[in-house]
Protein backbone atom coordinates (compact mmCIF):
# COMPACT_ATOMS: atom_id res chain seq x y z
CA UNK A 1 0.00 0.00 0.00
CA UNK A 2 2.66 2.44 0.77
CA UNK A 3 4.65 1.90 -2.38
CA UNK A 4 0.99 2.15 -4.24
CA UNK A 5 0.45 5.59 -2.35
CA UNK A 6 4.37 6.61 -3.35
CA UNK A 7 3.40 6.23 -6.59
CA UNK A 8 0.19 8.14 -7.09
CA UNK A 9 2.12 11.21 -5.27
CA UNK A 10 5.10 11.07 -7.28
CA UNK A 11 3.02 11.15 -10.33
CA UNK A 12 0.45 13.98 -8.93
CA UNK A 13 3.94 15.62 -7.92
CA UNK A 14 5.09 15.34 -12.04
CA UNK A 15 2.07 16.63 -13.07
CA UNK A 16 1.92 20.08 -10.75
CA UNK A 17 5.50 20.62 -12.19
CA UNK A 18 4.58 20.19 -15.63
CA UNK A 19 1.64 23.07 -15.07
CA UNK A 20 4.00 25.09 -13.08
CA UNK A 21 6.29 24.76 -16.23
CA UNK A 22 3.60 25.22 -18.85
CA UNK A 23 2.46 28.34 -16.73
CA UNK A 24 5.74 29.57 -16.37
CA UNK A 25 6.06 29.25 -20.46
CA UNK A 26 3.10 31.91 -20.62
CA UNK A 27 4.07 34.43 -18.35
CA UNK A 28 2.96 37.75 -19.58
CA UNK A 29 5.40 40.21 -20.99
CA UNK A 30 7.92 42.42 -18.68
CA UNK A 31 6.44 45.16 -16.74
CA UNK A 32 8.46 47.64 -18.50
CA UNK A 33 7.68 46.38 -22.27
CA UNK A 34 3.68 46.77 -21.11
CA UNK A 35 4.47 50.33 -20.20
CA UNK A 36 6.18 51.27 -23.41
CA UNK A 37 3.40 49.52 -25.21
CA UNK A 38 0.95 51.47 -23.62
CA UNK A 39 2.47 55.41 -23.55
CA UNK A 40 3.55 54.05 -27.49
CA UNK A 41 -0.23 53.13 -27.89
CA UNK A 42 -1.19 56.98 -26.04
CA UNK A 43 0.65 58.17 -29.00
CA UNK A 44 -0.54 56.53 -31.55
CA UNK A 45 -2.95 59.15 -33.27
CA UNK A 46 -0.18 61.92 -32.87
CA UNK A 47 2.34 60.19 -34.51
CA UNK A 48 0.04 58.80 -37.30
CA UNK A 49 -0.65 62.85 -37.99
CA UNK A 50 2.90 63.39 -39.27
CA UNK A 51 3.93 60.29 -41.29
CA UNK A 52 3.71 60.17 -44.49
CA UNK A 53 1.16 59.32 -47.04
CA UNK A 54 3.02 55.61 -47.72
CA UNK A 55 3.26 55.39 -44.08
CA UNK A 56 -0.26 55.93 -42.89
CA UNK A 57 -1.45 53.40 -45.50
CA UNK A 58 0.66 50.47 -44.39
CA UNK A 59 -0.37 51.25 -40.81
CA UNK A 60 -3.92 51.24 -41.86
CA UNK A 61 -3.47 48.04 -43.71
CA UNK A 62 -2.19 46.72 -40.97
CA UNK A 63 -4.77 47.51 -38.23
CA UNK A 64 -8.08 48.10 -40.61
CA UNK A 65 -9.81 44.42 -41.33
CA UNK A 66 -12.73 46.40 -43.72
CA UNK A 67 -14.31 50.02 -43.88
CA UNK A 68 -16.81 51.24 -45.94
CA UNK A 69 -19.32 53.98 -46.37
CA UNK A 70 -22.79 53.09 -45.31
CA UNK A 71 -25.63 56.00 -44.78
CA UNK A 72 -22.52 58.76 -45.23
CA UNK A 73 -20.71 57.51 -42.16
CA UNK A 74 -17.12 55.66 -42.84
CA UNK A 75 -17.84 51.95 -41.30
CA UNK A 76 -14.45 50.16 -39.77
CA UNK A 77 -13.41 46.97 -38.89
CA UNK A 78 -10.14 46.11 -37.26
CA UNK A 79 -7.83 43.28 -37.08
CA UNK A 80 -7.64 41.77 -33.32
CA UNK A 81 -6.30 42.89 -30.93
CA UNK A 82 -7.45 46.04 -32.11
CA UNK A 83 -11.10 45.92 -32.43
CA UNK A 84 -10.74 44.26 -28.65
CA UNK A 85 -9.30 48.00 -27.87
CA UNK A 86 -11.73 49.65 -29.63
CA UNK A 87 -14.68 48.12 -27.73
CA UNK A 88 -12.74 48.40 -24.84
CA UNK A 89 -12.62 52.40 -25.30
CA UNK A 90 -16.49 52.36 -26.51
CA UNK A 91 -17.64 51.31 -23.09
CA UNK A 92 -14.61 53.37 -21.02
CA UNK A 93 -16.43 56.54 -22.50
CA UNK A 94 -19.80 55.20 -21.98
CA UNK A 95 -19.40 54.51 -18.57
CA UNK A 96 -18.16 57.58 -17.78
CA UNK A 97 -20.71 59.67 -19.84
CA UNK A 98 -23.00 57.76 -17.30
CA UNK A 99 -20.99 58.88 -14.15
CA UNK A 100 -21.09 62.53 -15.73
CA UNK A 101 -24.75 62.28 -15.41
CA UNK A 102 -26.09 64.56 -12.67
CA UNK A 103 -28.01 62.52 -9.79
CA UNK A 104 -31.44 63.23 -8.48
CA UNK A 105 -32.18 62.59 -4.85
CA UNK A 106 -34.83 59.93 -6.11
CA UNK A 107 -32.03 58.56 -7.89
CA UNK A 108 -29.81 57.81 -5.29
CA UNK A 109 -32.24 55.50 -3.66
CA UNK A 110 -32.76 52.78 -6.86
CA UNK A 111 -31.06 49.52 -6.82
CA UNK A 112 -28.14 49.20 -9.14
Amino acid sequence: MYDKKVAEYRGHSLELLRQMNEIRANEPAPIEECIDLMDLTSRAADLFRVQPPQEKQRFLRLVLKSASWQSGRLQTEFEQPFESLRCSNQLSKRKQRREEMPVTNSEIWLRR
